[in-house]
């Protein structure tokens, strides 16, 4: 069954606990998997290589973090569709029809390959649009799909940092078993920091330790050191931190019929356990005393 979004749908999901506050944002940003009309009406609906780019179910293996203070920013719009970990200049502008010569496009390595805000290739290589984009499709997706999702998950870090004087983002998605032979390494998670620039060290430190001891083999930044959200975001020298948190797929479900596996109940409860004394962590954190006091 197709998922169709309009103008009238939701197009992310706040899960918060008012009563119970934390400096702690917890994001899926590729998670959805809504389609609009205008998408539908013009790709090739190859939905077996849209649905292996979506970090399937990523949002439901965190779904109890909310009872910890945490609040969690959920996009339901498939990343097919818009990419939210990418900048909204990173816009291929040959897929759009129209003179675009007056239009601020900037194309990183992502938007190159086909994988930039507006995602014109599938993983198989294949075009996923019948013909080029109008303008009008490309402004409703980002008006509606985009900017609502930004400008809330900005509004949740202001209030973070205006009632503590500190944000912790952590930003959750997949990633494809095959990355573990493409870069001879066996990760089952990768904790991206950029390089160290993005967040304070004994966050991620914490989360490889914790992780390390429920034995998963964890690295850092390797093939994934955070993207567009984690960049974005992240700026230590104010105290708003940001971590991507990459999840191998195999963990959690089969990758061929997209379904979860037999391991997604205790993976969540791992997970559960992280985000639970993560958060304890933060709140007895210098990070955040420091600021407090």
């Amino acid at each position: 069954m197709i998922n169709l979004i309009n103008k009238e749908s939701k197009v992310y999901k706040i899960s918060k606990d008012k009563s119970n506050v934390s400096p702690f944002i917890l994001t899926s940003p590729h998670s959805g998997t809504k389609y609009s009309k205008e998408f539908l009406n013009n790709s090739n609906r190859d939905f077996e290589d849209f649905k292996i780019v979506e970090d399937s179910f990523v949002n439901l293996l965190f779904d109890n973090s909310t009872q910890y203070g945490i609040a969690k920013l959920d996009s339901l719009i498939s990343r097919v569709v818009i990419d939210l970990n990418r900048n909204v200049t990173d816009l291929d502008k040959t897929i759009i029809k129209g003179n675009l010569k007056n239009s601020n496009f900037s194309l990183s390595s992502y938007g190159r390959a086909g994988f930039g805000l507006i995602h014109n290739k599938t993983q198989s290589g294949n075009d996923i649009y019948k013909n080029k984009l109008s303008m009008r499709d490309v402004n409703y997706r980002i008006n509606f799909f985009y900017y609502p999702w930004h400008n809330y998950l900005k509004k949740l870090i202001e209030e973070s940092y205006v009632s503590f004087g500190f944000a912790f983002l952590l930003d959750c998605h997949s990633m494809p078993s095959i990355t573990k032979s493409q870069n001879n390494n066996d990760f089952d998670f990768i904790i991206g920091n950029r390089f160290n620039s993005s967040c304070d060290n004994k966050i991620g430190n914490f989360i490889e330790n914790y992780l390390s001891n429920k034995g998963y083999n964890v690295g850092f930044n390797m093939p994934y050191s955070g993207g567009y959200i984690t960049k974005n975001y992240g700026n230590k020298k104010n105290n708003i931190h940001a971590l991507q948190l990459e999840i191998s797929k195999d963990l959690y479900m089969n990758e061929k019929n997209f379904k979860r596996n037999k391991n997604f109940k205790k993976l969540k409860k791992d997970l559960d356990k992280l985000i639970c004394d993560l958060s304890l962590f933060l709140k007895d954190s210098y990070l955040f005393k420091n600021v407090a006091e």
